[in-house]
């Protein structure tokens, strides 16, 4: 099983490019600092992964991504579901709410728990 197969690698090369970086808060600075008119490729994309980023902790369970890049993008690693809710519980307390997001690029998640693509 696997919730984040990333069998495409970590997205597309500017986005890669800009999640290595730095860390969330320097590319999001950083990102906010470009003119509309200046906008560069998978800057939106970014963006509105760095939103996820500064908020939450991000687990990659059973990841194609070897650990350190997983890291490098400022994320956790997990081998298994069972290890990625470990981790999860134990950040965040036995009442914890967990999200899986079985397909991330067409999913949208609202705090009301409802989803549209």
């Amino acid at each position: 099983m696997s919730f984040a197969g990333c069998v495409d690698g970590i997205g597309g090369e500017h986005f890669a490019r800009l999640l290595f970086s730095g860390s969330p808060e320097e590319i999001r600075d950083r990102l906010a600092s470009i003119p509309p008119e200046k906008t560069i490729p998978e800057q939106w994309s970014m963006q509105v992964f760095l939103r996820t980023l500064l908020s939450h902790p991000v687990i990659f369970c059973g990841s194609a991504l070897e650990p350190e890049t997983v890291r490098r993008a400022h994320c956790i690693s997990a081998a298994t579901a069972r290890e990625a809710l470990d981790i999860a519980f134990s950040m965040k307390g036995p009442d914890a709410e967990v999200v899986v997001i079985p397909d991330g690029v067409s999913t949208m998640i609202t705090r009301n728990g409802g989803s549209g693509a």
